[in-house]
Formats: structure tokens, sequence, C-alpha cells
């Protein structure tokens, strides 16, 4: 698995301090079920034990150790009202 960047994130992650944190967030799809998405932010979350850390394209990422598999994560900027948020997919 690999974190790829689009050159605006890259901008965007820069611009905060250049650390970004790939969590993993159980999202309920069912009544007896949930799905594993990554997601990135750029504050540290509480739990920062399960973390693994890469320099990626000069960026300091730590991802979150449950994040594994063949599947790549890219990580974009999303606008949303106008206010710029990190978003991170399997692609």
């Amino acid at each position: 698995m690999q974190v790829k960047f689009t050159g605006e994130a890259i901008d965007h992650i820069r611009q905060a301090g250049g650390s970004v944190w790939i969590i993993l967030v159980k999202h309920p799809v069912s009544c007896c079920g949930s799905l594993d998405l990554p997601h990135a932010v750029l504050e540290k979350p509480q739990d920062r034990v399960h973390f693994r850390t890469q320099v990626i394209n000069g960026l300091q990422v730590y991802i979150h150790e449950g994040l594994t598999g063949e599947r790549d994560i890219r990580v974009r900027v999303d606008s949303v009202w106008r206010r710029k948020r990190l978003a991170a997919d399997w692609i």
C-alpha cells in the first residue's frame, strides 16, 4: 500500500505544518456491520500509539497500522462551503 497526494493536498499540508495523520474510521453500513475507511487529518489523534511513520513528498506522514493491503490511498483536498479539508480515498 502506498499513500499518494495530489499537488493541492501537498501544498495544504505544508501550509498547516507539514504533518498528516492517515487514520482508520469505522463507518456503519447496515444494522450488523461496518466498513473501515481511511481519513486524512491534520490534528494529532488521541491514540497516537498505533501509527507507523513515513516521509512522503517531504511530508511527515503517520499511517494507522490497521491500514494495510494492496490498495493505495489517495489524499486530496475537498472544499465544503469554501472551506478546504483533506479527504482520503482508496484507489
